[in-house]
């Protein structure tokens, strides 16, 4: 949801009003943030050099500025058919996917530069001419014992590179589902494992796919598999929903038999949990399964399904970390609407994005104050403590006696709001736009004209889905309850203008919100 009533009115001193803004998209606990450990996400490349790319070291940089602890970076090799025996790098030309070792040490490198935790996957694919790869899972080769020699190769090379980088996590596989729930292969996993130990002091896990029916792999993986992996990881993607855009109550519910499953799996084996992998796509039916390709947008679904997890994760004691898939190299930069109309699975500028930050301890919106009527046109910043900041202004004259109407919105689409302020009754209908600072940017209006003495109310929300803000504008008191929506620029571009009321003159208040789940 891309705005939700960003204004709540509060008497103060009986004489003045002031509106808390709570932070975007309905997220409003004061002081939330998760206990795990390892706090991350999901960084993939099919590109041989990407990971030397400044794009790259943006990602990363964004990913810490939005309160990630843990950055996994994987890395695939791949086999030329399901049944095939031998493992390589992926070498086409024209096209490598397979980052190079020189890349990937560079990446890894950096992220620890900011102070980052790493964890290293490697993935295994099929080569594919075909839009649709065949899954890891259904890897099953005609001579087991050679692919495992090959397998043992490429995952102990990778460790090695774990190693020289002081990587804290590194994963030994992930989704080989027919390769691990065999009982007959567990002396040959059991032997990579013995291998790795014995060059990598770092914490080792295995990431397990989730699964449905037949297709589980987590629950049906031999209990000694785990007896010298630090924790287990699971990859999940589980359907909570097979409804277009589901509720957080209704997400929340379908999450407990999971999580009583996965409990109970935990414990029969003694470790702690990390999801190696989990998320979902912002498109319609996005908690039915992640394998339904939906291509109708939409960052409701999502927002929804990452409040729901993170709500129903918090106290869960069993749990090491989460890992959130994935960040992409599309939408690395600051700012919102940068991933509006993307329908894969990052979170990146759209409404899930402030869920993370709000989780993470990024997110604190600071609460802004103005005067009601009879009080002066002071703008005052508070934290949620009530303390004041040192952010405070006057937004018209101080001489003014009117009060302030007042909205915050990201208007200018740069990630940060800005701080819009109407004149109350008595002065013009002044509307000003103001940078966080407090200053002025340049911009304002007199929507209904500068001998209307009514005051104008002001709301700021994206009306067009483009993951911008606009301002929403009413004659407050008198005049006959004008409402007009303005974008925000030097021709003060006006996108709708309307009489609420007919003939009615005592004004309007105004307020913007996805009331009809279509994310604008």
């Amino acid at each position: 949801m891309r705005k939700t009533f960003r204004k709540i009115s509060l008497i103060i001193l009986i004489i003045a009003f002031a509106f808390c803004f709570y932070p975007k998209d309905r997220i409003s606990k004061a002081d939330s943030s998760v206990n795990w450990k390892y706090k991350g996400g999901v960084i993939t490349t099919y590109w041989d050099t990407m990971y030397y790319d400044q794009e790259a070291r943006d990602l990363v940089d964004y990913m810490k500025n939005i309160g990630v602890n843990t950055v996994a970076f994987g890395v695939t090799w791949y086999q030329d058919s399901l049944t095939s025996n031998s493992i390589h790098r992926h070498a086409i030309t024209g096209h490598v996917k397979t980052p190079t070792d020189g890349s990937l040490t560079s990446i890894i490198d950096y992220a620890h530069s900011k102070g980052l935790k790493v964890m290293l996957i490697p993935y295994l694919d099929v080569v594919t001419k075909t839009k649709e790869e065949p899954w890891r899972g259904n890897i099953n080769p005609q001579d087991k014992q050679k692919w495992f020699e090959n397998y043992k190769n490429f995952i102990s090379h990778y460790a090695s590179l774990a190693r020289s980088r002081n990587i804290e996590i590194f994963c030994i596989g992930a989704e080989l589902r027919l390769m691990t729930v065999d009982n007959s292969n567990l002396s040959l996993w059991q032997d990579i494992q013995t291998a790795i130990k014995s060059q990598y002091s770092g914490l080792i896990t295995y990431a397990a796919s989730w699964g449905e029916g037949a297709n589980t792999e987590y629950f049906n993986i031999p209990k000694k598999f785990w007896q010298k992996l630090d924790f287990l990881g699971l990859n999940i993607y589980p359907t909570i929903s097979r409804n277009r855009i589901p509720s957080i109550s209704e997400l929340k519910l379908a999450w407990q038999p999971i999580l009583r499953d996965i409990q109970g799996w935990q414990r029969s084996i003694g470790k702690s949990v990390m999801f190696t992998e989990i998320g979902f796509r912002s498109t319609e039916y996005t908690a039915l399964h992640p394998g339904y390709w939906n291509k109708t947008y939409n960052s409701l679904g999502q927002f929804n399904c990452y409040k729901a997890t993170f709500e129903v994760l918090e106290n869960k004691n069993w749990l090491f970390g989460v890992l959130w898939f994935e960040f992409t190299f599309d939408y690395h930069v600051y700012g919102r609407g940068k991933g509006v109309g993307d329908v894969g699975f990052n979170p990146q500028g759209k409404s899930a994005e402030n869920v993370l930050k709000w989780e993470y301890g990024k997110m604190r919106n600071e609460i802004i104050t103005a005067a009601g009527p009879t009080g002066g046109p002071h703008v005052r910043y508070f934290n949620t403590k009530g303390n004041p900041t040192p952010t405070n202004f006057f937004s018209y004259h101080p001489n003014f006696s009117g009060g302030v109407r007042i909205a915050t919105g990201d208007i200018d689409g740069d990630g940060v709001d800005e701080i819009v302020t109407g004149a109350g009754p008595g002065g013009s209908a002044h509307v000003r736009v103001f940078e966080k600072n407090g200053a002025w940017t340049g911009l304002d209006f007199w929507p209904f004209g500068p001998d209307f003495l009514g005051g104008v109310d002001v709301a700021c929300g994206d009306v067009d889905g483009d993951g911008i803000d606009e301002i929403a504008m009413s004659q407050f008191s008198q005049g006959q309850a004008w409402i007009k929506v303005y974008k925000f620029n030097t021709q003060r571009t006006i996108l709708g203008e309307w009489n609420a009321y007919g003939n009615f003159e005592g004004g309007a208040q105004v307020a913007l919100g996805d009331v009809d789940g279509d994310g604008k």
